[in-house]
């Protein structure tokens, strides 16, 4: 009787998650897609095919568009850091 009523089937945050789609198209994408359909023009067409084309080649490394972001992100700071990002400072320069 319990094992029932927390039966994943049943239980409705099951898919919370993941990523929005809107119909096989990531949900950042969507900004894009709106913002060529207000105002047609190649520009506009461009960008939008163009993170379309982006977030998928993104989703078929197994990422979502936060999470690239995020790699990204620390990639360039240990890029520019030299190879080695510190979590703290170095133990004489901490107050304690």
């Amino acid at each position: 009787m319990v094992d029932e009523a927390f039966a994943v089937q049943q239980a409705p945050w099951r898919n919370t998650a993941l990523p929005t789609m809107f119909w096989g198209v990531e949900g950042y994408a969507v900004l894009p897609l709106m913002l060529w359909l207000v105002y047609l023009r190649w520009w506009t067409f461009g960008l939008a095919v163009s993170c379309v084309v982006g977030l998928t080649v993104i989703r078929a490394f197994g990422l979502d568009a936060r999470s690239a972001y995020r790699r990204v992100g620390a990639g360039l700071i240990q890029w520019l850091s030299g190879g080695h990002v510190r979590a703290t400072a170095r133990y004489w320069e901490r107050r304690y």
